[in-house]
């Protein structure tokens, strides 16, 4: 089962830290050996400089089952304890070069042109985008016109490049409320679904 699933480390807490890394390195590399993908999500970059991970993940034979992520927002003013967005954009591309699989969690978007900066920096770089918006906020704190545009942007944008983007339901719900059903499902059979396939309708 595991082997179909994989390991997800970690969505509520940061896997990557420095007082955790080596518990989550050990993790993944049980999980690896035993033949089950695993997908990392972080805000921290200087893991890529920590020797145990060099030895037991980044020249491991198994590495095509990882798949490291980062949380990409763009303000790094909203996160004052996280390694800056441009050091993980730095780590991201460094893992791309070393045979790593990437993506980016582009959420939460705080502010479109944030968004749009760091989804343009990483195309050369990661493999496969997630676009969620703010929880918890007022109901017009996004525009709903130049927000569905934003994302019919971003996805044409991300799929021109040839990398995929998995729109969450944050998304889906403002995009459903913005164009009709037709122009909906255009944009939707851009992307694909929470396990990687494509939409169709």
């Amino acid at each position: 089962m595991l082997k179909e699933t994989g390991v997800f480390f970690s969505f509520t807490t940061d896997p990557l830290i420095h007082e955790t890394r080596d518990l989550t390195i050990s993790a993944i590399y049980h999980c690896i050996y035993n033949g089950i993908p695993v997908k990392v999500l972080t805000k921290n970059a200087s893991f890529i400089e920590y020797e145990r991970f060099k030895r037991n993940i980044l020249s491991n034979a198994f590495r095509e089952l990882v798949s490291i992520g980062f949380t990409l927002t763009g303000r790094d003013d909203m996160e004052p304890n996280a390694d800056s967005n441009a050091n993980r954009i730095l780590a991201m591309r460094f893992l791309k070069c070393s045979g790593i699989k990437t993506f980016a969690s582009i959420e939460p978007v705080i502010d479109w042109l944030s968004s749009e900066r760091v989804i343009k920096q990483t195309l050369d770089c990661c493999d496969h985008y997630k676009i969620g918006l703010r929880s918890g906020v007022k109901k017009d704190y996004y525009d709903l016109i130049a927000s569905g545009r934003k994302l019919d942007e971003f996805t044409e944008i991300i799929v021109d490049a040839g990398r995929t983007v998995y729109l969450k339901e944050s998304s889906r719900a403002l995009l459903r409320r913005c164009y009709k059903e037709d122009y909906y499902n255009d944009i939707l059979s851009r992307c694909v679904d929470m396990d990687g396939n494509p939409i169709s309708h």
